[in-house]
């Protein structure tokens, strides 16, 4: 879903509702600098909390990757899929301050 909006400062999306997700989301929702406006899962009872909140949900990455205000994509999903879904971002060209984020390897 493609929109006239222009990334607005601080607009977050979140690609992947699972544990590291939900961490994610609780994060930025207690940042002042940034707001969650969307996420992606292919789950849907993920994705209706935060769709019953006004938060855009979306059941692919490559829908949030094409919402136009979303300025920071943060990428929660299993270590496997991180890069073809950050490739899939810079192949689509992003925005000016287009950035993506992936949660850092697992130590155990």
């Amino acid at each position: 879903m493609g929109t006239d909006r222009s990334p607005a400062p601080g607009a977050v999306g979140l690609i992947g509702l699972g544990e590291i997700g939900q961490v994610h989301a609780g994060a930025v929702r207690q940042s002042r600098a940034a707001r969650l406006v969307a996420v992606a899962d292919i789950a849907p009872d993920l994705l209706a909390p935060f769709q019953a909140q006004g938060i855009r949900g979306y059941r692919n990455a490559g829908e949030l990757i094409a919402d136009a205000e979303v300025g920071t994509v943060s990428v929660c999903l299993p270590h496997y899929l991180h890069f073809p879904v950050t490739l899939e971002a810079i192949r689509a060209g992003g925005h000016p301050g287009f950035r993506v984020r992936r949660p850092g390897p697992h130590r155990g």
